[in-house]
C-alpha cells in the first residue's frame, strides 16, 4: 500500500477538478505563492491593514478558500459547492474573499518545467490573526531537521494505523503552540473513534518540538494542515496473492 503525504501549511488540495489539464494539488516541493508561507503570512497581515479588515464575533469561525492559479499567475475564486459550511463561518468566508485582491505573489505549478493550473487553498481562522499598527514581521514554525523529517514521522504513525489495501484521503489539522508543542489535533477521515483518538494520541506526542511560528519576535500560535492520501497498491495486491507468506512487505511511500 502507498501512503502519500502531503505537508501544507495553510494548502490542501481537496477540490476534485475534472480537467486534466487542472492539478487539484500542487506538486510537493512546490509553492504556490513566491516565498512560500512566510512571505504569505506576511502578505495576509499586510492585507488586513489594507482592507482595515476586523476580527469575526465568533472566535471559532474558520474557512478555507480555494483559488485557481493560472499560468500567468492570475488567479480564480474556486466555487464552493459547501453551502452549509459557508452560512457557519460566513464572516471567516468574507474575511478570507476580502484578502484575495491583496495578494499578488501567486505563481503557477509546474510539469515538466512549463507552468499548468493549479488549485491552491489557504485556511484563515481570523481570530488566530494579529491586529497592530506597526508593520508586523511573522515566522512560520520550523520542525527539526526540516519539514520532510515531520512528514515521515507522521506517515510512520498514519502506516501503522492501515488495514486495508484501497484508496483513501485524510485531513489532519493541528495547532503549533508557543512553546512548540503540538496541540488541538484533528483527524477527518475513514477511522473509527478508537483508531482516531489512537492517532491523536501519537501525534500529540511526538517528541520533537517545533520552534513556534512568531510575530514581531514574539511567539503566537499557528495552525497547520497536512493531507494524507493512501493509494490502492496494485502491485502489492498483486503479490499478495502470488507469494501470500512474506511478512514485513511494506510497499508505502509517497
Amino acid at each position: 500500500m502507498r501512503i502519500k503525504l502531503f505537508l501544507i501549511l495553510f494548502l490542501s488540495g481537496f477540490f476534485s477538478l475534472s480537467d486534466a489539464q487542472i492539478l487539484n494539488e500542487y506538486p510537493e516541493g512546490q509553492d504556490f505563492y513566491a516565498g512560500g508561507i512566510n512571505a504569505l503570512s506576511a502578505d495576509v497581515l499586510q492585507a488586513i491593514k489594507l482592507a482595515d479588515l476586523k476580527p469575526c464575533a465568533n472566535k471559532e469561525e474558520i474557512y478555507t478558500i480555494s483559488v485557481l492559479v493560472n499560468p500567468d499567475s492570475k488567479i480564480n475564486l474556486v466555487k464552493d459547492f459547501d453551502t452549509l459550511n459557508i452560512q457557519k463561518n460566513k464572516c471567516a468566508f468574507e474575511f478570507s474573499k476580502k484578502l484575495l485582491p491583496h495578494l499578488k505573489k501567486w505563481q503557477p505549478a509546474k510539469v515538466d518545467d512549463l507552468p499548468v493550473k493549479a488549485v491552491a487553498t489557504f485556511t484563515v481562522k481570523p481570530a488566530d490573526l494579529f491586529y497592530t499598527e506597526k508593520n508586523e514581521i511573522s515566522t512560520a514554525p520550523e520542525f527539526p531537521k526540516g519539514l520532510h523529517n515531520f512528514r515521515m514521522i507522521v506517515k510512520d504513525i498514519f502506516e501503522k494505523s492501515l488495514k486495508h489495501n484501497k484508496y483513501g484521503r485524510t485531513e489532519l489539522t493541528f495547532v503549533v503552540g508557543l512553546a512548540g508543542n503540538i496541540e488541538d489535533v484533528l483527524v477527518k477521515g475513514d477511522y473509527n473513534e478508537r483508531e482516531r483518538k489512537q492517532l491523536i494520541h501519537e501525534i500529540t506526542n511526538i517528541k520533537e518540538r517545533w520552534k513556534p511560528a512568531t510575530v514581531d519576535g514574539q511567539p503566537v500560535k499557528y495552525r497547520m494542515k497536512m493531507i494524507v492520501s493512501q493509494e490502492f497498491d496494485h502491485t502489492w495486491e498483486r503479490e499478495k496473492f502470488e507469494q501470500p507468506v512474506r511478512p514485513g512487505i511494506n510497499r508505502m511511500g509517497f
